[in-house]
């Protein structure tokens, strides 16, 4: 989720700040939602469902700016498609240490880290290539300086 919406934010033309903000209460809202549904019945204590609604509320707010915000499109897409990556990147090496390969669960870290680190710096390497072509140091954003 931070990939999707970090590479929207880095493209959008206005309401950074709203974006971000907006993005980092839902995310903290959703983990908190997350974390006390494992103290408790699924959904049914106050605290999860507090958490959905924020969760929920802030992810509304993040389409609504960004819609207004116009977005980049290479930095849209650069977010869609690095946010799966990122998740596979954490997921698969643990699916293959529960299934035997690699061996051990620290290795399994190591390469789940190493992967996610590769989507991340990839995705960053788009978005500010893509950046240099749109935008001068003086502000300016046109194809070709004058």
């Amino acid at each position: 989720m931070c990939m999707l919406l970090g590479g929207v934010g880095a493209g959008m033309r206005r309401h950074q700040g709203g974006f971000a903000a907006a993005g980092m209460i839902g995310s903290l809202a959703m983990f908190a939602a997350l974390d006390s549904e494992t103290h408790g019945v699924l959904l049914v204590n106050v605290a999860g469902l507090f958490g959905w609604a924020v969760a929920l509320a802030a992810g509304v707010v993040c389409v609504v700016l960004a819609w207004d915000g116009k977005p980049r499109p290479v930095s849209a897409a650069v977010g869609m498609v690095a946010a799966p990556l990122v998740y596979a990147a954490v997921y698969l090496p643990f699916h293959g240490w529960s299934h035997g390969t690699p061996e051990t669960y620290g290795t399994a870290t190591a390469l789940a880290a190493l992967l996610t680190g590769l989507v991340v710096v990839a995705g960053v390497a788009v978005i500010a290539i893509d950046a240099r072509r749109h935008t001068y140091l003086d502000g300016s954003s046109t194809s070709s300086p004058t």
